[in-house]
C-alpha cells in the first residue's frame, strides 16, 4: 500500500531531477555531479574523484588558516574560546571547497541541540576534560540554526 508520505517523496524527487535540482551538492574537490550517499558511514562521495565529506560535521578553521572568506561569506560560526585568532567553525563541505584538502582529524565538531546538549553544558568538575573541549554556541546565526542551549 502506498501512503500519502511515500506519495509526496517519490513526486517530489521526480519533480527535482525533472527540474535539474540535483539530490546532492557537488563535489567539494573537483566539483562533480556524479555524487552518491554512502548510508553505512553516513558520508556523501563523489564518484569521479572518491572525496568524502559530512553533512552535518564542523571543522575548526584557525591561524595559521585564512578565516576571513568564511567570516565574509557568513560561513559558520566564530570560535568564542578562541576569539583572538578568528577560528571559526565551519562546515567540513566549505572547507574542503576552500582549501582543497581533507580536514586533520581532531578538528571535527558536531553542534549538539537541547536536549542532548545538557551532558555538555556545565562542567562537572573545575578540570573536566570532556565539557573543557565544548563550547557554548554563542553567536546570533548559531542560536538561529541550533537555538539555545546548543553547544
Amino acid at each position: 500500500m502506498i501512503t500519502a508520505s511515500s506519495f509526496f517523496w517519490s513526486s517530489m524527487e521526480i519533480i527535482a531531477e525533472g527540474l535539474e535540482f540535483p539530490r546532492y551538492p557537488e563535489c567539494p574537490a573537483c566539483a562533480s555531479r556524479h555524487v552518491c550517499l554512502d548510508e553505512q558511514k553516513g558520508t556523501l562521495r563523489c564518484e569521479s574523484c572518491g572525496q568524502e565529506w559530512h553533512e552535518h560535521l564542523y571543522v575548526l578553521v584557525e591561524f595559521p588558516d585564512d578565516t576571513s572568506s568564511f567570516e565574509e561569506g557568513y560561513i559558520g560560526y566564530p570560535s568564542f574560546g578562541n576569539r583572538d585568532n578568528g577560528a571559526r567553525y565551519v562546515p567540513e563541505y566549505d572547507y574542503i571547497a576552500r582549501f582543497k584538502k581533507q580536514p586533520e582529524s581532531d578538528r571535527y565538531f558536531k553542534p549538539l541541540r537541547w536536549p542532548e546538549s545538557q551532558l555538555y553544558l556545565f562542567p562537572n568538575e573545575p578540570n573536566d576534560t570532556l565539557n573543557s573541549q565544548n563550547e557554548l554556541i554563542q553567536d546570533e546565526y548559531g542560536i538561529e540554526a541550533f537555538g539555545e542551549n546548543a553547544v
